[in-house]
C-alpha cells in the first residue's frame, strides 16, 4: 500500500540481508507468511466461537423463557380443569 494504511507492509524490507543465504531467507519469509495466514485463520475461528457462544446464550435465555411459559400455562390449565370439575359437580348435584 502506498497510502501507508498497512504499516507492516510499508516498513517490511523484502530483500535478503547481506551475509544471509537466499534460500534460508526465502524459507523465513515463507514461514512468516504461513504464520500470518494461521493468525488470520485463528482470528476467524475465534470470531466464529464468539458468535456461537452469543447464539448459545440467546438460546439458553429463550429456553428459560419457554420453560417459564410452560409452567405458567400448565398452572392455568390445572386451574381451568379444577373450575370445570367444580362446575360439573354443581350441575350433577343440583
Amino acid at each position: 500500500d502506498d497510502d501507508g494504511s498497512n504499516e507492516y507492509e510499508t516498513e517490511f524490507d523484502d530483500s535478503c540481508p547481506s551475509g544471509c543465504e537466499v534460500t534460508l531467507y526465502d524459507q523465513v519469509v515463507e514461514l512468516r507468511e504461513k504464520r500470518l495466514d494461521q493468525e488470520d485463520c485463528l482470528s476467524e475461528i475465534q470470531r466464529s466461537i464468539e458468535d456461537a457462544q452469543r447464539a448459545h446464550e440467546r438460546h439458553v435465555q429463550r429456553n428459560k423463557q419457554i420453560s417459564r411459559d410452560v409452567i405458567s400455562h400448565s398452572k392455568e390449565i390445572r386451574c381451568f380443569q379444577t373450575e370445570k370439575q367444580q362446575t360439573l359437580n354443581k350441575c350433577a348435584n343440583g
